[in-house]
């Protein structure tokens, strides 16, 4: 299908995306470690500020309405896809 998980270019988009969902989803941000820095699949980094539900269990990242959350990259979610 020649898509990727989700890039989150801006707030806009960020606020738009929360309007639509009601459960957490995997979007394409992850890290190497707690101690990494945060990038997209395309290897850029993270510049915007998410208010996050922080966890040292886990290493990538998804989005909910009200936040991103840090979880368990092995853990089961439904994921938001782009082209």
């Amino acid at each position: 299908m020649n898509s990727t998980l989700l890039k989150i270019e801006d707030e806009k988009e960020l606020n738009f995306i929360q309007s639509q969902l009601s459960y957490f989803y995997w979007v394409g941000l992850s890290r190497k470690g707690t101690r990494s820095p945060w990038k997209w699949e395309d290897n850029l980094p993270l510049f915007l500020k998410f208010d996050w539900k922080e966890s040292k269990d886990g290493n990538c990242a998804s989005i909910a309405a009200t936040r991103m959350a840090v979880s368990d990259c092995s853990k089961f979610m439904y994921y938001i896809c782009e082209k």
